[in-house]
């Protein structure tokens, strides 16, 4: 018998993106399912556009509450689930048809407490089309991986194929308790998923693109460089910290997180024209493990030649970046996601 899975939806303000997003779970394969949609006091349609598909399909409970942000939402979803697995996803996301049930199968083939697909990064010009073609993905058992927490941090943080939101993952939901997302910060999936990860035995994955981030211009991530997203350099230490503790085989992997952090911070903050001190300091967070990185084969051509020409890389990359792009589209060289 299939276990009940609980998928966890945070709505906020996304009137224009949540049918898609909900209609992609209501059409899934897999067949036992609850649909948690935690509508955060959007100010607009949202919430009676999730009221309505609770009517239409008795696997969704809609719950409104006050507007507490993203991590308060996530966390009273996985309070409110009856289920013991737990998946998110993101209101303005899509998933495959077979999402669920792919998840589901990593878990049980690899017999691990969290089990990983790939995110695909999309913006809203190829999302109509992507959206019509996204039940066409198909999991094969040889693409199963079975990983020790150590080599899947390692992999997240080298960016080979495991991404680092919290989204494209199935969970054990008591993992998800023991250490819930935090609440008020900014890259709350960057500062925890490290905790989660260590909580499994093992980590099931496959390279499988079942899940569509969708890249909007005003999102946290996407917007224009401010101060406040300066709180990646404390959670990059303190990822260090623990991974240098816990699992030492993955600290190159932290390390070349760090620098892509500060470097693409730097990039930003040089583009906005932020304060000349801000820009000392992520040149010195840039600069920190450049020696390590550069001699770390591990780490994609991109990134190795970057640390090569730090600290010009600062000022060369967006050029530098697209003369890499050219060099792999003529396919002089691969780059695997440098960042």
């Amino acid at each position: 018998m299939n276990e009940k899975i609980a998928v966890v939806i945070p709505v906020y303000n996304v009137e224009k993106y949540i049918s898609k997003c909900i209609e992609s779970v209501c059409t899934q394969s897999y067949p036992n399912l609850e649909i948690i949609l935690v509508d955060d006091g959007s100010t607009d349609s949202s919430g009676e556009i999730c009221d309505a598909y609770q009517k239409k399909d008795d696997r969704i409970r809609v719950f409104h509450t006050p507007n507490r942000g993203l991590s308060v939402a996530r966390n009273y979803g996985v309070q409110q689930s009856e289920s013991n697995w737990v998946i998110f996803i993101d209101s303005d996301d899509f998933v495959t048809s077979r999402y669920v049930e792919d998840l589901n199968t990593i878990r049980l083939k690899a017999g691990s407490e969290i089990s990983v697909t790939q995110v695909k990064k999309i913006n809203e010009e190829s999302a109509a089309y992507i959206y019509s073609q996204s039940g066409l993905s198909k999991l094969a058992a040889p693409d199963i991986v079975k990983m020790t927490v150590s080599d899947a941090l390692a992999n997240m943080y080298y960016r080979k194929g495991i991404p680092i939101y919290a989204p494209g993952k199935l969970y054990l939901k008591s993992i998800l308790t023991k250490h819930p997302f935090r609440i008020g910060e900014q890259y709350e999936d960057l500062s925890i998923m490290h905790h989660l990860f260590s909580e499994a035995n093992a980590i099931g994955f496959a390279q499988v693109e079942n899940y569509y981030y969708l890249q909007r211009p005003f999102s946290i991530v996407n917007s224009k460089f401010s101060e406040n997203k300066m709180i990646q350099i404390p959670i990059c230490k303190e990822i260090h910290q623990f991974i240098e503790e816990k699992y030492p085989k993955a600290l190159c992997a932290a390390e070349s997180k760090q620098f892509v952090v500060a470097l693409n911070l730097y990039v930003d903050a040089r583009t906005h024209h932020a304060d000349k001190q801000v820009l000392r300091k992520l040149k010195k967070e840039a600069g920190r493990y450049v020696t390590n990185i550069q001699k770390d084969k591990n780490n994609s051509t991109a990134i190795r030649l970057l640390a090569k020409l730090f600290p010009a890389s600062l000022v060369l990359l967006p050029s530098a970046m697209q003369i890499l792009r050219k060099a792999q589209n003529a396919g002089w060289i691969k780059i695997n996601n440098p960042f």
